[in-house]
């Protein structure tokens, strides 16, 4: 099997598409909560595969060994999990044709988030979303993001003809910053390499979002 990007960087349900169900769950709860891995294996004994947590009750998950506090922030996670898979799927068979396409499938993945999170979105020929990764969360001058990150996952999945780069800014402001238009050209100079190209990076922000294809900041 392929190493796949660092679970920490991924979302309960990217957990689960990527990593075996039982494995990946017991990651989830113990990367969410802090809860042993002991506590992890008896609340997926309870919910087999998952079924069933993101409506669990915070009674339920302390009966089952977690502490009040991680039981809170197991219930939370599963629910936004839940909530974020609905709205995604309701999306899933569209063609994401614009910025306002994209703002709508991202909102509600990354609107609960405090840190700046930076993620891509892999399309098919029909530019119809396969996958969302998430690559890093913290200020994207605090970190090094490596373009081979998200076109490794791109090449392992097959049938990746295109990519949307994403962002937000949690202080409200959508427009981008040096270090943002650096990182867009670092990335569309290697899908010019392996063959799949950056469409479009999208910043979301309280203030509104900005495309950096409309800006005339990707040709």
């Amino acid at each position: 099997m392929k190493k796949s990007l660092p679970a920490k960087t991924r979302k309960p349900n990217e957990l689960l598409r990527f990593q075996g169900p039982d494995d990946s769950i017991i990651k989830v709860l113990e990367h969410v909560s802090g809860v042993k891995k002991t506590v992890a294996k008896k609340i997926l004994l309870a919910y087999p595969k998952g079924r069933g947590l993101p409506s669990a009750t915070i009674n339920s998950l302390v009966h089952l060994g977690a502490t009040e506090k991680q039981a809170k922030a197991i219930h939370h996670a599963f629910k936004l999990q839940s909530l974020c898979d609905e709205a995604c799927q309701a999306m899933a068979d569209e063609s994401l044709s614009g910025p306002n396409d994209v703002v709508r499938f991202l909102l509600a993945q990354i609107r609960s988030q405090e840190q700046e999170s930076f993620g891509v979105v892999l399309l098919d020929k029909k530019k119809r979303p396969v996958e969302t990764l998430f690559i890093t969360k913290g200020g994207l001058a605090s970190v090094e993001i490596h373009p081979r990150d998200a076109f490794r996952e791109a090449v392992r999945l097959g049938g990746i003809n295109a990519i949307i780069l994403f962002h937000n800014h949690p202080g409200g402001s959508p427009e981008p910053s040096s270090d943002d238009i650096k990182l867009t050209r670092r990335f569309v100079e290697a899908g010019m390499t392996v063959g799949i190209p950056v469409l479009d990076h999208i910043i979301i922000a309280r203030g509104g979002h900005t495309s950096f294809r409309a800006q005339g900041l990707i040709f």
